[in-house]
């Protein structure tokens, strides 16, 4: 009997960013997609028994921003580093609009 596709999301609200003491920093959003043990995909090879690709995202931001103006710089710079080290679309980058981002 085939099992039913997981497909697993995560938000990140930029509004502490934001709010944040600091003047001028860089912020990284650190994924690891990981495949089950049957998946052969050769995108997520990797040295070790289970198969996964980490993504890295990093993007500056100022407290003086609002954090829908931060949240829109993520999905632009996530779209971009995607679209330059994957040879396809692997994942979904949403602008929330309320200064969350879903990926």
């Amino acid at each position: 009997m085939p099992t039913v596709e997981n497909l697993a999301s995560v938000t990140f609200d930029m509004s502490s960013l934001a709010n944040s003491d600091e003047k001028i920093k860089t912020a990284r959003v650190v994924l690891y997609v990981g495949l089950s043990m049957n998946s052969q995909d050769a995108l997520y090879a990797n040295d070790f028994v289970y198969k996964g690709k980490p993504l890295y995202i990093e993007f500056p931001f100022s407290n003086k921003e609002q954090a829908t103006a931060i949240a829109a710089r993520v999905v632009s710079i996530a779209k971009k580093y995607f679209l330059f080290t994957m040879q396809e679309k692997i994942l979904d980058v949403i602008n929330n609009g309320n200064g969350t981002v879903t990926f």
